[in-house]
């Protein structure tokens, strides 16, 4: 499997969401300017603004690498407003382990699909 696919998971802390939503816009508006590998990428809020979850789909490890460099200082600052879990559904090269080494990661290998 050559794409890579993450679901992220933001419990934001109180009194931070709308700073968390202002640093969110800038990965999206980041992520559209200069990442034509990354293929879904998209934002959900609870409505109490106090969980976040994000959708990605990266069209090969370097795409993810691409976005680790381009996004890295924006998410540095939602980790000091938010705890993170990302869920990786791919078999991650040693370097996007290595990229990825200060998210709190759950590692789901490919079992089966169809191509």
């Amino acid at each position: 499997m050559s794409k890579y696919r993450a679901v992220a998971k933001f419990r934001i802390h109180a009194g931070k969401a709308e700073e968390f939503k202002q640093i969110a816009a800038q990965c999206l508006e980041a992520v559209k300017a200069r990442e034509p590998g990354t293929s879904v990428y998209e934002w959900f809020m609870n409505e109490a603004a106090s969980e976040c979850v994000v959708l990605e789909t990266y069209d090969s490890a370097e795409a993810l690498l691409a976005h680790t460099r381009n996004v890295g200082a924006l998410v540095g600052r939602l980790l000091k407003l938010a705890d993170c879990s990302v869920d990786m559904l791919a078999d991650p090269t040693p370097e996007v382990r290595e990229a990825l080494k200060r998210m709190s990661l759950n590692l789901y290998g490919r079992l089966q699909g169809r191509d």
